[in-house]
């Protein structure tokens, strides 16, 4: 069967010396493969398209021998950030005649949901628990996703002991993309509770450690997410440190699919437009975001016009969230909001941006 995958992709990809290459990979050991397969895949002296890659994953995924091991290609699409085809993908595997490959479609139909955010902090914590796992790695992914829902409930000090715990599990994982993906996913999580646990050295250290642990072409939702975080951290230290980092994370997205991509440089620009306005720097062009534009409204001092696209946006959604109270009580100068504004980031377990309301209020 090897032979068959060196020759689909001699068909794909006529370079001799790629499949001389690729021919060296069947003699690694099996857990390495998929791994390596990846690394010689990204090396830049192949030119191989996003799309030569893709359907090389595929050739390699549809030997027969690794029926009960796609998981970990739905794992690689996750990481990929390809929501579009990992949803196709689980729809062939929960028709698979062999039950561990639906039970792992079952698991990602779960990752997707999460990603997403279709699924309540409860939810999702129910539905973790409802599985009944039956390897090690479907079993820590499981873990992660439990972390996640404890994550979002803001219990940062419970998820610390949790992850701490779980940590050490991952030396047991086998196959090396699984065990370094589940280890970027496990940090990753681990950076953010840093972050709104107001422990920004420590959330940087980890931060730079994923940077060294995988690569932007392998990993670029991480990558993004990290620089995304690592810029959070420079918020009301340094102006330039923390566009620079959203610039990096900005960069990376061009490797994503184009709906991710879109969703992704979104949330990049709506908070470089927060740290434009919270600097009072660099105030053209206006966002296009309601609750920024009411924002950059404050930061220029036009704060009639504010008031009035924020009440326009609490009518519309019935709510306001915790920046939208901390941007109100800007507006109006109306110390009420701002407590609003503080009981709401402390009722999610957020320490770190609930300092913005120390800059203007230090008594609430």
């Amino acid at each position: 069967m090897n032979q068959y995958f060196l020759n689909e992709v001699k068909v794909l990809h006529a370079d001799p010396m790629f499949a001389a290459c690729l021919e060296k990979l069947f003699h690694c050991p099996k857990q390495d493969r998929f791994l390596k397969l990846l690394e010689i895949l990204n090396q830049p002296f192949y030119d191989l398209t996003h799309s030569d890659k893709q359907q090389i994953i595929e050739v390699f995924f549809s030997q027969p021998e690794l029926k009960e091991n796609r998981y970990l290609y739905m794992e690689y699409l996750n990481v990929q950030g390809n929501t579009c085809l990992l949803k196709d993908f689980i729809k062939i595997e929960m028709n698979s005649s062999c039950n561990r490959a639906r039970s792992w479609a079952l698991v990602y139909e779960l990752v997707v949901k999460a990603n997403n955010g279709e699924l309540s902090k409860s939810a999702l914590s129910n539905k973790v628990i409802s599985f009944e796992p039956n390897s090690k790695d479907m079993h820590l992914l499981l873990c992660i996703l439990n972390m996640l829902s404890v994550f979002q409930i803001g219990e940062y000090e419970a998820f610390f002991k949790v992850s701490n715990a779980i940590l050490p599990e991952i030396n047991y994982i086998e196959d090396s993309f699984i065990k370094q993906s589940y280890h970027l996913r496990l940090l990753e999580l681990y950076s953010y509770s840093h972050l709104l646990a107001n422990k920004v050295e420590p959330c940087r250290d980890i931060i730079h450690m994923i940077l060294q642990l995988g690569d932007a072409k392998m990993y670029p939702i991480a990558y993004i997410n990290s620089y995304h975080v690592l810029a959070h951290t420079f918020l009301f230290t340094s102006y330039e440190t923390c566009i620079e980092n959203l610039q990096k994370a900005y960069r990376i997205t061009t490797l994503l699919p184009e709906e991710r991509r879109a969703q992704k440089q979104k949330e990049l620009h709506n908070t470089e437009q927060f740290v434009r306005s919270f600097w009072k720097r660099d105030l053209e062009p206006l966002p296009d975001d309601d609750a920024e534009l009411a924002h950059r409204y404050i930061a220029m001092g036009e704060m009639e016009q504010a008031i009035s696209i924020l009440d326009q946006l609490r009518q519309q959604q019935g709510f306001f969230t915790p920046f939208q109270w901390y941007y109100y009580g800007l507006a109006t100068n109306n110390k009420d909001h701002f407590i609003k504004a503080r009981k709401e980031f402390e009722s999610n377990g957020d320490k770190f941006f609930v300092k913005i309301l120390d800059l203007v209020y230090s008594s609430i």
